[in-house]
């Protein structure tokens, strides 16, 4: 297994989310709706046939890239203020040990994808052959 580490200098802001009763999480913030309607595990190309053919609340979905991962994803312990991690509370098909498929292909490796822990968003490398959780996301309509 493959850690990929990153040295990030940047500015965060933590996403600002709400939740329908469909089952989609709108991010205020970025602008982009999160499908949370179910939680499956797929191969990465699998996972990116499954995004781009959902048809949840009109379409348009794409698997997140790692940059919209990282948007909800990580920071620990879950009850600090220091370390928000947006995916708890409002996702509700969500375990915070699970590790998610991003759309980011490891440019080194063509046949490797980068995928995210939930709970803490580290980032690790994985062949596009393993199965992992799906997260389906677009763009605000």
């Amino acid at each position: 297994m493959k850690i990929l580490f990153l040295i990030l200098f940047t500015t965060f802001s933590f996403a600002d989310l709400s939740r329908n009763a469909s089952g989609i999480v709108s991010d205020n913030q970025t602008t982009l709706e999160w499908a949370d309607n179910e939680s499956i595990s797929k191969t990465w190309e699998e996972a990116i046939n499954y995004c781009e053919g959902l048809s949840l609340s009109g379409g348009g979905w794409r698997l997140a890239n790692i940059n919209e991962l990282l948007s909800v994803m990580g920071g620990e312990p879950l009850s600090s203020s220091l370390y928000p991690n947006a995916i708890n509370g409002t996702f509700v098909n969500v375990d915070l040990s699970d590790e998610y498929w991003s759309s980011t292909t490891y440019i080194p490796r063509k046949d490797e994808a980068i995928r995210i822990l939930a709970r803490k968003g580290i980032l690790f490398i994985s062949p596009k052959s393993s199965s992992f959780k799906v997260r389906c996301v677009r763009d605000a309509p």
